[in-house]
């Protein structure tokens, strides 16, 4: 019976162990490179809106990614990193909205056709109201510069690189 145990049962025991340690490792290791992936995203959208703050009207460029990568960040990201950014992505979200409320979609080509008609507006006109309104309803830069930090301190804490 004892060399049952030693020839049978302690290998399967130390096989089990090796197996589910080697498991639990390869889960981890996997965790933190999907992580690591969604961190680098962030990091060079971000990166991408503070060398050119107008991107938050391109929606395809920018909104639509930071909104693909937003549920991803609630699984892989840290809870502190999460409430550190959840008001940045709102922010960005809110304007962009707004923007696109305001001139794109029927409503905008309406507006546009009865003012070309009844107020003697031109493109250039409507082109210039653009602008103005970008120009004015930009992140404020400080702020966005400080969440940056605040983000990349976190990302490093968070992949253990600080």
């Amino acid at each position: 019976m004892n060399e049952f145990i030693s020839n049978i049962i302690i290998p399967v025991i130390v096989a089990f162990a090796t197996a589910k340690i080697t498991l639990r490792q390869d889960i981890r290791k996997r965790i933190y490179e999907k992580r690591e992936e969604n961190y680098l995203e962030l990091y060079n959208l971000l990166l991408k809106l503070e060398d050119n703050p107008y991107l938050i009207y391109n929606n395809v460029e920018m909104v639509n990614r930071l909104q693909n990568l937003w549920p991803k960040l609630n699984v892989f990201a840290s809870s502190e990193l999460i409430e550190t950014f959840k008001p940045l992505y709102k922010k960005i979200e809110a304007i962009a909205e707004e923007y696109w409320n305001l001139f794109s979609g029927p409503d905008y080509e309406n507006r546009k056709s009865i003012q070309m008609e009844y107020e003697d507006k031109t493109e250039q006109d409507f082109e210039h109201e653009e602008v103005l309104y970008q120009e004015t309803h930009l992140l404020d830069n400080e702020y966005f510069s400080k969440k940056i930090v605040e983000i990349v301190n976190l990302i490093k804490k968070d992949m253990g690189t600080r």
